[in-house]
């Protein structure tokens, strides 16, 4: 595989963000994006050795190549992003049981480097560019979550030189509200993660932000720093209420019965492609030693207007829907949550 050139990338994302559908642009974006699989194996490896080294309890990990049209609608939400200096086209992420465990990770990862012995690619060192901390100021629309932005190094140097890689470190509960926002804009037609939709739905998700932060003992959101948990739980179940949320996840529920998986054995790479149609999900798996056949089968899945699709790596099948539960419109951790709140 031949890397583009930093401003060949760069050329392209400029392209992408005035003329979308262009062919050539778009296949220099997915050699880029592809690029970025190898560095994701090894940053996964260490994660579970680093976990495992200090007796961290987690949920889940996995790790995913952020999807093609989200790219291109990046480029076009954020007029001054370059495609080059994009840092999650490569992510990781770290579902831990508690905000605890969250905070004793980030200090083992605040390190600035650290050298992986590799017989196939030499040395590989990743270096910590940038970390931004959503728990202790979270974003506007209620995300809360650790993000650590590393670069990666080869000695000797190669094609996986000088690539960015996201870790998303986050509890539990900053889990089941993330995903839960993402599923339930997907449900609706409604751009919520990105801080798009109806006012009071991003209202709602807010209050439930600062709930949920409330349990764990850490920063609320700036406009609720005056509210008591008494005050945030009669908004929470005012809008609840307001918005039949409880008719909404139960609906939700109901229509993503329909999950297909092929019987493939030794899988490492699972492709999930949710229908927001017909509210169906499909997940086919790929060995280790099929990830051409993977990233083609992604591509074409790409090229469908009403599907979602990504391609993922986890070691346990089972854990698949833990990780990735917007994929499987599944928010019902969420839902049993908001009626113990409601209450």
């Amino acid at each position: 595989m031949n890397k583009p050139s930093k401003s060949q990338v760069a050329k392209t994302g400029k392209i992408l963000r005035s003329d979308p559908n262009n062919q050539v642009a778009i296949d220099v974006l997915n050699t880029w994006r592809a690029l970025h699989i190898y560095p994701l194996n090894t940053f996964q490896t260490t994660l579970k050795e680093r976990l495992k080294k200090n007796k961290i309890s987690y949920v889940v990990t996995a790790q995913r190549l952020k999807r093609t049209p989200t790219i291109i609608d990046k480029l076009a939400r954020e007029p001054q992003m370059r495609l080059d200096q994009m840092q999650d086209i490569g992510g990781l992420r770290a579902v831990l049981k508690d905000i605890d465990s969250v905070k004793v990770l980030e200090k083992v990862y605040s390190k600035t480097s650290r050298e992986i012995s590799s017989k196939s690619k030499g040395v590989f060192r990743h270096t910590l560019k940038n970390k931004v901390d959503y728990i202790e100021t979270p974003k506007e629309s209620g995300y809360r979550g650790i993000h650590l932005i590393y670069k990666t190094q080869y000695e000797p140097r190669n094609e996986y030189c000088d690539l960015l890689i996201e870790l998303q470190i986050r509890s539990r509960l900053q889990h089941i509200w993330a995903t839960a926002v993402e599923t339930i804009g997907t449900y609706l037609g409604q751009g919520f993660k990105f801080s798009k939709g109806e006012e009071d739905w991003k209202n709602f998700f807010a209050l439930v932000s600062s709930s949920f932060a409330i349990m764990e003992k850490s920063n609320v959101l700036k406009e609720h720093q005056s509210f008591n948990k008494d005050n945030l739980h009669d908004k929470i179940k005012k809008e609840y209420q307001n918005l039949k949320v409880d008719s909404v996840l139960q609906g939700l529920v109901i229509t993503t019965k329909n999950i297909t998986q092929d019987k493939s054995r030794g899988s490492f790479y699972c492709l999930i492609k949710l229908d927001t149609q017909q509210k169906t999900v499909a997940v086919n798996k790929f060995p280790k030693n099929k990830l051409e056949a993977a990233t083609r089968a992604l591509l074409e899945s790409e090229k469908e207007s009403n599907i979602q699709s990504v391609l993922v790596s986890i070691n346990d099948i089972k854990k698949l829907e833990k990780a990735y539960p917007n994929y499987f419109l599944d928010a019902v951790d969420f839902l049993n949550l908001l009626k113990e709140i409601v209450k």
